[in-house]
């Protein structure tokens, strides 16, 4: 029964995503603009990851 449930496990984990929050200033600044680029690279290259601007 112990080996049914690892498979298992394994899967839950596989579709876990990791969160990254980036801050930055203002929406009206010159660093919100950055990291939104930066998150939208981290989250297209990094598998798993979803990163946000804050």
């Amino acid at each position: 029964m112990l080996v049914g449930a690892i498979p298992v496990a394994d899967l839950a984990f596989a579709q876990t995503k990791a969160r990254l929050s980036i801050a930055t200033g203002g929406t009206g600044g010159v660093y919100y603009p950055l990291g939104g680029a930066m998150a939208a690279l981290i989250s297209k290259h990094l598998p798993g990851t979803k990163a946000r601007v804050k």
